[in-house]
């Protein structure tokens, strides 16, 4: 996935990211829904979950959420298997039916942990990760069959880590789509905002959204259910030919009233 509002990513793609980051989210699910293997695994550079040096990405803080997407979309698609690298050390973290992998313990190393909410998420533990030494090795996988895969984690010699380096994976949440199934996914550039692809009714430009929200909620609420935070809130007008034509701004605690008036919503990294 393009790494959202970093140096590297904004040097190259400028104020065009966000339209690049839609089109890669809609690429990606289209090739795994058209797929119809047993198995599907994705690949990245960075850590989803892991104990290592760099913090968990799919952990939704400091506004920058583009990972967790990636995390809900193989939620979504039944993948039980990402391989990353970006930590130099080599790790297994089990979580919720999925096993993270991360194997770039190749040339450089660095073996700290860390075991706070940037690392672990919630209803997980210390027990989840599976961490070896930082001497050097790689990792190797066999699929069994269309149900099991096995996950050897190999130290510098060759040498399968003893006792607890060898992983039986079952892939019982997959699901395999014949092609006659498969619809194209849309995404709208204007629903992401911070990495976030905002559910929405309409989108109105960037980081503002016409939301389907309870009549109990404001949209301090709506940003912050999608871990942002609420720049501004607006009436907007009601049978107007532009549904998101302002009104006027009401402020982030207005609740929503469908009677009388639409909200509009303005979320922003927090």
């Amino acid at each position: 996935m393009i790494w959202l509002h970093r140096a590297d990513t904004d040097l190259y793609f400028g104020h065009n990211v966000e339209n690049y980051y839609a089109e890669q989210l809609g690429w990606l699910e289209t090739a795994i829904s058209k797929s119809t293997a047993a198995w599907k695994v994705v690949m990245g550079h960075h850590c989803l979950y892991t104990t290592g040096s760099h913090n968990s990405k799919a952990i939704r803080v400091k506004g920058h959420h583009d990972m967790a997407v990636l995390d809900d979309l193989m939620t979504k698609h039944g993948i039980v298997l990402y391989f990353n690298g970006h930590n130099h050390n080599q790790e297994v973290f089990e979580h919720k039916g999925v096993t993270y992998v991360t194997s770039g313990n190749g040339a450089k190393r660095k073996c700290d942990r860390h075991f706070g909410d940037s690392h672990i998420p919630e209803g997980a533990s210390e027990s989840n990760s599976n961490f070896f030494d930082c001497d050097g090795g790689f990792a190797g996988l066999t699929f069994v069959d269309a149900q099991t895969a096995e996950l050897l984690m190999y130290d510098s010699r060759g040498h399968v880590f003893q006792p607890n380096g060898k992983f039986m994976i079952s892939n019982a949440q997959s699901k395999v789509l014949t092609r006659s199934s498969f619809q194209a996914p849309s995404v709208d550039p204007a629903s992401i905002c911070s990495g976030v692809v905002l559910p929405a009714d309409a989108s109105c430009g960037l980081c503002k959204v016409l939301p389907d929200l309870p009549t109990v909620s404001s949209c301090a609420d709506y940003c912050g259910e999608n871990g942002l935070a609420c720049v501004e809130a607006y009436h907007t007008i009601d049978g107007a030919n532009d549904q998101c034509e302002v009104h006027a701004s009401v402020g982030c605690t207005q609740k929503a009233d469908h009677e009388t008036f639409s909200l509009m919503c303005e979320c922003g990294a927090k």
